[in-house]
């Protein structure tokens, strides 16, 4: 089913928030350690269309650096766990899972950046819906970067909140809720304070107080997305192991992939993620009947041509791989077959992998199998003393051959 409008804006929260959660994300500034600062307790009132005010307990967390730099732009990040009380169940529509964002208003005071900051877009993970009690969700993202003009000490602290929740799979009947949370009296709502040192007026070498010329900015959310070749907030290298299986339709038996490898760079470009890289299979030993009584062997090389490349979106990752198939070393009843050196597909095979339907959601460090269903093109080049072409391609070619390959979290890099 296609949803529009809000269910798909949490498409592009759902990619988000894989990404913070699991990938973490970087402090910008002079190298200063992080501090972690201990979470506020911060009570709101909430309130939405069709529902009553409702009391919203969150707590509030900010990693800032240990201290900040004159003209040095210096970036948080922050956690924000709110606790939903039971009576906002029944306006999920039966939703089993949710995903979604929390809008954070903040200020800053000191260091000459005092005034409201743009508010940061947080992004909720998939999360289990009780069913009953309190719902929990945490939200975790950057707080948009600031440059102490002079020094002194910086102060930020939270203001207003929206929470954006909804179903992460097409189980619920009810549009996503948003929730306007105001914060209520009698809080001053600090999260962390910084020194800052330096003199007024002075950068530091090889570093800019203004916002880069490259790469996009989505409206309202102070997002920076990526231009070509960079790699933005939300982006990080993983390696994978990868390994598997292949069943070749027309031979009836199963070719063993791997394990090779994936560096892949994980992108997050508003309304979806992205994810490409570069797939490395070691040859694979291949053996078969043919004709129900004549065994054989084969080599098989895998040939990338380009990256893998696919989109995140709604928890599920779709990505295409294009590899020729090379074969050496082919037996036909224990004799060896001359193929030759260059024998090979004639055109890559096109594999459209997918990745299971959530819930779960696909998480980077979390194993993830997928599955496709491919054609092997013709062979060509085939044979030394005899042209084999034909022969392959009626052998081995053809639709309907399946893969169910799984990707295994290795690191970062």
């Amino acid at each position: 089913m296609i949803r529009t409008g809000p269910a798909h804006r949490l498409g592009a929260v759902t990619a988000a928030a894989i990404l913070v959660l699991a990938l973490g994300v970087s402090l910008v500034g002079d190298g200063s350690a992080a501090a972690d600062s201990p979470g506020r307790r911060i009570a709101y009132t909430c309130s939405a269309p069709d529902l009553a005010a409702q009391a919203v307990v969150t707590e509030v967390a900010a990693v800032v650096p240990a201290s900040g730099s004159v003209g040095v732009p210096v970036q948080s990040t922050l956690t924000v766990t709110a606790t939903l009380p039971e009576t906002v169940l029944p306006a999920l529509g039966g939703a089993k899972s949710v995903v979604g964002s929390a809008v954070l208003g903040l200020t800053a005071a000191g260091a000459g950046v005092t005034g409201a900051l743009t508010p940061p877009e947080l992004a909720i993970a998939a999360t289990e819906v009780p069913d009953k009690g309190e719902l929990k969700v945490v939200a975790t993202g950057k707080a948009p970067a600031l440059t102490p003009s002079k020094p002194g000490e910086v102060t930020l602290a939270a203001t207003d909140l929206t929470l954006t929740v909804g179903s992460s799979t097409d189980d619920a009947t009810a549009a996503p809720l948003i929730l306007k949370c105001a914060k209520d009296s009698g809080q001053t709502g600090e999260l962390a304070k910084f020194p800052v040192t330096g003199r007024t007026g002075t950068t530091v070498p090889g570093t800019s107080t203004t916002s880069p010329t490259t790469g996009s900015t989505i409206p309202s959310t102070g997002v920076t997305v990526p231009g070509d070749g960079q790699v933005g907030p939300f982006a990080r290298r993983i390696r994978y192991k990868v390994d598997g299986k292949s069943r070749i339709k027309k031979l009836d038996s199963e070719l063993t992939i791997g394990p090779g490898e994936m560096l892949t760079e994980v992108i997050i470009k508003l309304p979806v993620g992205e994810i490409k890289g570069d797939l490395t299979l070691p040859p694979s030993q291949g053996y078969f009947v043919l004709f129900k009584f004549v065994p054989n062997n084969a080599v098989v090389e895998f040939e990338p041509v380009g990256q893998v490349e696919g989109v995140i979106e709604r928890g599920q990752v779709k990505a295409t791989s294009k590899m020729y198939l090379r074969l050496k070393n082919v037996k036909v009843g224990g004799q060896p077959l001359d193929v030759g050196p260059n024998c090979r597909t004639v055109e890559p095979a096109v594999i459209n992998l997918i990745s299971a339907t959530p819930p779960p959601p696909f998480l980077p460090t979390r194993p993830t199998p997928m599955t496709a269903t491919y054609t092997i093109p013709p062979y060509a080049n085939c044979g030394v003393t005899e042209p084999l072409d034909s022969l392959l391609t009626g052998l081995i070619s053809g639709p309907g051959n399946t893969l169910n390959l799984n990707l295994t979290f290795v690191g970062y890099e």
